[in-house]
């Protein structure tokens, strides 16, 4: 069985974490941060060429434009803790 890298290691490690920080939400903060600061990490660390988040970015159009008409079909943003 082939070892692990150190720059696998990093991607899992920060995936991970960022997957946790979308799911639990520490200190309240919305999921949007914990995925923006782990694409961001992933980039800064050079384990993402830059020129594969922005194309995943143009890919995700549809997203975001989905997520912001399910707010505002529903008036406002939900509370704090709930779904």
């Amino acid at each position: 069985m082939d070892s692990i890298t150190i720059s696998q290691a990093a991607t899992w490690g920060i995936a991970a974490l960022a997957t946790g920080g979308v799911i639990v939400r520490p200190w309240g903060f919305p999921e949007a941060i914990w995925a923006v600061l782990g694409a961001a990490a992933l980039v800064l660390l050079a384990l993402l060429p830059w020129h594969d988040a922005a194309a995943a970015i143009g890919k995700g159009t549809d997203v975001y434009l989905f997520s912001d008409r399910y707010d505002a079909a529903r008036g406002a943003r939900p509370a704090r803790g709930s779904f």
